[in-house]
């Protein structure tokens, strides 16, 4: 186990897209193990797109509902992944995009998780 690097990555915003990266390290191969998106709504009820890339068999897509009201809580997305995801390549990054709330929003917030090995 000593050869396993743990990552993690968090960023905050408003209204403005925000990313979470695994970064790259030459030689090692990152797997994700999970993310999180959560925040507060905006002047308009709207969906915030969640791209996932840089995963092996190509990007994944999930999408949160903005509520109306900019101090109204969001309905938190955790994904938490049973077989953790590998990177499409060695010494590639797996970035969490989330695109922004909308107009008015105080807050939006990504994490992600997971680790790196040395290639084989």
């Amino acid at each position: 186990m000593s050869d396993i690097t743990y990552l993690k990555d968090s960023t905050t915003g408003s209204n403005a897209q925000i990313t979470a990266t695994l970064a790259a390290s030459a030689g090692q191969l990152d797997y994700l193990s999970g993310f999180a998106v959560n925040g507060l709504g905006a002047t308009g009820a709207s969906y915030a797109n969640i791209i996932v890339s840089g995963l092996s068999g190509g990007s994944l897509v999930w999408t949160i509902m903005v509520p109306v009201g900019t101090g109204v809580p969001c309905n938190p997305i955790l994904v938490t992944l049973a077989s953790p995801i590998p990177a499409s390549a060695v010494n590639t990054a797996i970035i969490v995009t989330v695109s922004a709330f909308g107009a008015g929003n105080l807050l939006s917030s990504v994490m992600a998780w997971g680790y790196s090995v040395p290639s084989s």
